[in-house]
Order: C-alpha cells, then sequence, then structure tokens
C-alpha cells in the first residue's frame, strides 16, 4: 500500500490549479481593459467640454455673474463648434 488508500481524485489538483490560473489570468486583462477604456474616454473629452465645467462651478460659486457666464459660455460654445466671432 502507497499510504494514499482514501484519495483516488489526486489528478483533479492539477486541472483546478490550471483552472485557477486561466480564470486568474482573465479577471487581470478586463479589469486592465476597462481602465484602459476609462483613460480613453477622458482623453476624448475636448477643452471646451472642461471649460464650460469650470465656467459653470465659478457661476455656481459666485464668482461671476449672469452678464459674464452667458457672454463666456458663448465664447466657449463657438470655440467647440469651430466657429470663430
Amino acid at each position: 500500500m502507497t499510504g494514499t488508500e482514501g484519495f483516488h481524485l489526486w489528478w483533479l489538483i492539477p486541472i483546478i490549479l490550471i483552472a485557477f490560473c486561466i480564470f486568474g489570468a482573465r479577471g487581470c486583462c478586463s479589469g486592465r481593459r476597462h481602465r484602459i477604456e476609462g483613460k480613453e474616454e477622458r482623453h476624448n473629452e475636448t477643452a471646451a467640454d472642461s471649460a464650460l465645467e469650470i465656467l459653470s462651478k465659478r457661476y455656481a460659486r459666485g464668482e461671476i455673474d449672469d452678464e459674464e457666464y452667458q457672454r463666456k459660455r458663448k465664447t466657449i460654445t463657438l470655440a467647440k463648434k469651430g466657429e470663430t466671432r
């Protein structure tokens, strides 16, 4: 007798380890893909979009009045469309 009488399914251990490796690598790669896609989306944001966001925050904080907000918003929107004054 070899001392392994009760363990006839020893061959499952390598299969389970291989499965863990495959699913672990798959999980790492899919997480990386999502992080890369998120960066691409942020790069696609135009400067005009972020300028409008900053302008809106300044207006909300009361740093600029209605007239100045509307004037700057119009300028940014025209620049976003590729037009000039």
